[in-house]
């Protein structure tokens, strides 16, 4: 049946030698289906629907929908990529802004330092605060809170 299929399609598409316009006479004159399958596979209206059929189908749309969900994945992993970064750069931006920065932290050593030098007498210390004083024997008063038990160690 291959060989048969192969001559009319030569027949079709060129020509056939003597001997293989022989054989394929042969074979369309053995039956009646083959004589019909003959003419349906000749026929030049029948070939011109086929051949229209096939030009409908879009080959190249599997291609495009392909290229479409792969720019659709790679948006998205894009997207993800950027809010990640903008993520980040707010965490470290927050931190850089809620932390104290090296310029509070003298502003605070100045004010532990007047609370040093704080209260002279005991007309200086206030309510509610819980402040002790002590002075050395050259004279120098430091001022000291419930947690300043390293200043002591010092002086």
């Amino acid at each position: 049946m291959q060989r048969i299929s192969r001559l009319i399609i030569k027949k079709i598409t060129s020509s056939l030698s003597r001997s293989e316009e022989a054989e394929l006479q042969a074979w369309v004159d053995e039956s009646d289906e083959n004589r019909r399958l003959y003419a349906r596979l000749t026929d030049p209206k029948a070939l011109q629907e086929t051949l229209a059929l096939w030009q409908m189908v879009d080959t190249g749309r599997a291609c495009r929908d392909m290229q479409s969900q792969v720019n659709r994945i790679l948006w998205r992993s894009r997207l993800t990529r950027c809010i990640t970064i903008a993520a980040i750069a707010i965490c470290v931006l927050a931190v850089a802004v809620l932390l104290p920065s090296r310029t509070d932290m003298t502003v605070s050593t100045a004010s532990t330092e007047a609370e040093v030098k704080g209260p002279q007498s005991v007309a200086d210390i206030k309510p509610g605060v819980t402040v002790a004083v002590l002075s050395d024997a050259a004279g120098h008063n430091v001022a000291l809170n419930a947690s300043d038990t390293a200043k002591v160690a010092t002086v």
